[in-house]
């Protein structure tokens, strides 16, 4: 159902009650949409200036989208969107996991993570939802005049 959990309408527009998770089919078939980093241990407290720590990768904080709003990297901690800009990753909605040494930035997506995502768009679109229902997701409580 597109509905709100209360079968309401906002603004005569239903709103559509979720995002469309990373494993929906749209994703999977899109491998461009996905961006993989590696990086060495060295070259990654390099670019953190990290000093005299036990733990590189510590907690994070997600935003409602997904994409990380707070992460301690080398018991510092970092902005998803410092760390976008400090190893020039396309989106702030990663994911850092260690691998045999190496450190593995998975990316999602493209952009600053607000917004409205012309691939969730178009998606949503071929899903059959209308372009009221889409704008309403992604803008909640807007209203269209002509």
């Amino acid at each position: 159902s597109i509905l709100q959990d209360d079968n309401s309408f906002m603004g005569n527009q239903p709103v559509l009650q979720h995002r469309l998770p990373m494993e929906h089919e749209y994703y999977q078939s899109k491998r461009s949409l996905f961006e993989l980093r590696e990086m060495d241990y060295n070259d990654l407290i390099t670019k953190l200036g990290a000093k005299d720590f036990e733990k590189v990768i510590g907690k994070e904080e997600r935003t409602e989208s997904g994409a990380v709003k707070t992460i301690t990297l080398c018991e510092k901690e970092f902005t998803g969107a410092k760390i976008r800009e400090l190893f020039n990753l396309r989106s702030s909605n990663f994911k850092i996991e260690e691998k045999d040494g190496e450190y593995v930035f998975t990316v999602y997506g493209y952009g600053h993570g607000v917004g409205m995502s012309q691939y969730g768009a178009n998606s949503y679109a071929k899903m059959g939802y209308s372009y009221e229902e889409i704008l309403e997701h992604y803008y909640p409580g807007t209203i269209l005049k002509k």
